[in-house]
């Protein structure tokens, strides 16, 4: 055993070389370094029993002897060395793993590929065969050996570079039900600039839950894990309704957040609501001492979610007439409705009787109940507060703007008016209708105050969301008056300070004013 010199016809690739790809632009370097400065290290390999040599790892080398002997003919390149050593089958499929996987070129699909053999031909666990390409966790082989159960397609253009291995990964659940819808994506992604592919991915999943099916983000059972045991629906094409987690058509639609999915199952989804209301409707029936409504009944509506008939509904609630039933709500498939909430602790249930001639009698019978004062906890108190502080700010800022505005309105010059309309619209109103209403009725000048308003109201950080302080506004609109050349008159910023709106300086300016 050692170095021999061997024919180039008489070397064979080694069959567990995991790597399928070989970049023939690095192969012409390597041949042009052989040329000019001979092969510095040999190869390594074993000789079969009919002569022939096997390769274990170099096959980048071989490839550039047989390049070099095609493009100029010539006998030294006819042979190529080989370090002969007597290994196993197993230890040739190892040391291939090990020098491959330390390529550029080595692809995931090439490493998925070279592990599932060693899995399959040695018996090898996938830990073990995963550490022989350097990995060295569980989740870590499972990832990659999950790529082989993708469509052919999407290996393929993971092996070419153009389908980042991240969002194949992404594209599996998809791909278990859907596999042409997920092989169409994955070209989209791949036909994309790779600075933009993670936002195909997430337009491209986002529209096709949209189109096929229905968002789980929210969806009216609070848990994915319900129901715990699918239950039975009684329906030819979804006979049982699993738990949304773990189902195959539970998909993922973004990349940063796996919690955020959608059911491309569009038929169980709408069953699951069905049962979902069904069970809601049997948890408040009992929860309130009345009847859930049967299938061979019919009730008239008492209560549906009008919130001018929620007293009627708590009073009708009151009486326990045995003509109320408690009746499944599926309106809105994600739910949604307050009233019913307040009033069921649900949105899925309605109220209904009946017998409703019976119903009235026993409500008229029947004193008005008290209504339970709600409790406000200390959040709710402080939000309460700094809504009332942020009110109040704001009440004073818009005195301020209004005080400023007829000083700094003709600034603006007119023709710029319907311009700068168009970009200070919800500054003008509270919606485009109401914008446009002002706008068609304001004389020339009235404009101009109105554009300049929704400036300043912009300029100042005043919103429906936030107010500056009334000091920090002066400021601002006194040195933007400034800059403009603008002289305001003392007390401009003089505020009604009976209604406790003078700020610090105003106070100065209000005294000496009087």
């Amino acid at each position: 055993m050692g170095e021999e010199l061997v024919s180039l016809e008489l070397i064979d690739a080694n069959p567990w070389q995991p790597r399928t790809y070989v970049d023939p632009v690095k192969v012409a370097e390597l041949a042009e370094s052989i040329r000019e400065h001979g092969l510095l290290q040999a190869p390594a390999g074993r000789r079969l029993p009919d002569g022939r040599v096997q390769l274990a790892f170099g096959h980048r080398r071989l490839a550039a002897y047989r390049l070099l002997q095609a493009v100029a003919p010539d006998t030294r390149y006819s042979q190529m060395p080989v370090d002969i050593v007597a290994w196993t089958d197993r230890q040739m499929a190892e040391h291939a793993a090990i020098e491959t996987s330390q390529h550029e070129d080595f692809t995931a699909i090439d490493m998925a590929s070279g592990m599932q053999r060693l899995i399959d031909a040695f018996g090898l666990t996938q830990i073990e065969a995963g550490k022989l390409f350097g990995l060295q966790t569980q989740g870590a082989v499972s990832n990659k050996l999950s790529l082989l159960k993708l469509p052919v397609e999407m290996q393929e253009l993971i092996q070419a570079g153009t389908l980042p291995e991240r969002l194949a990964r992404a594209l599996r659940s998809l791909a278990q039900v859907d596999a042409k819808a997920a092989v169409k994506i994955a070209a989209t992604i791949a036909g994309a600039d790779s600075d933009v592919r993670d936002g195909v991915f997430v337009c491209a999943l986002d529209d096709y839950v949209r189109r096929r099916g229905e968002s789980l983000n929210g969806p009216p059972w609070k848990s994915l894990d319900w129901p715990p045991e699918p239950i039975a629906s009684g329906n030819a094409y979804v006979p049982e309704i699993p738990k949304c987690s773990g189902c195959p058509f539970n998909v993922r639609v973004s990349l940063a957040n796996d919690r955020l999915r959608g059911c491309i199952r569009k038929q169980c989804f709408g069953l699951k609501v069905h049962v979902w209301a069904q069970a809601e409707a049997e948890r408040v029936g009992k929860k309130m001492g009345i009847a859930v409504i049967g299938s061979d009944e019919k009730a008239s509506s008492v209560f549906g979610g009008d919130y001018k008939k929620m007293d009627e509904a708590r009073r009708a609630l009151a009486t326990k007439h045995e003509s109320l039933r408690i009746v499944p709500h599926v309106g809105n498939r994600y739910g949604g409705s307050w009233t019913l909430v307040e009033v069921f602790g649900s949105d899925f249930v309605v109220l209904g009787s009946v017998d409703v001639a019976a119903l009235r009698k026993a409500v008229a019978s029947t004193p008005k109940p008290k209504q339970a004062r709600r409790e406000v906890s200390k959040d709710e108190l402080e939000r309460r507060k700094r809504n009332a502080e942020r009110n109040a700010r704001a009440k004073q800022v818009r005195g301020l703007i209004g005080s400023a505005v007829p000083l700094l309105a003709p600034l603006v010059p007119p023709v710029l008016h319907d311009l700068l309309f168009n970009q200070l619209v919800y500054e003008i109103g509270h919606s485009m209708g109401e914008a446009k209403k002002k706008w068609s009725a304001a004389s020339a000048q009235e404009r101009g105050e109105l554009i300049m308003a929704a400036a300043l109201k912009s300029y100042v950080g005043l919103s429906s969301h936030g107010a500056p302080t009334v000091e920090k506004a002066s400021k601002q609109i006194g040195d933007l008056a400034r800059e403009a050349r603008v002289r305001l008159p003392r007390g401009w910023d003089v505020l009604d300070t009976d209604a406790g709106t003078d700020t610090r300086s105003n106070r100065k300016g209000a005294k000496k004013k009087r």
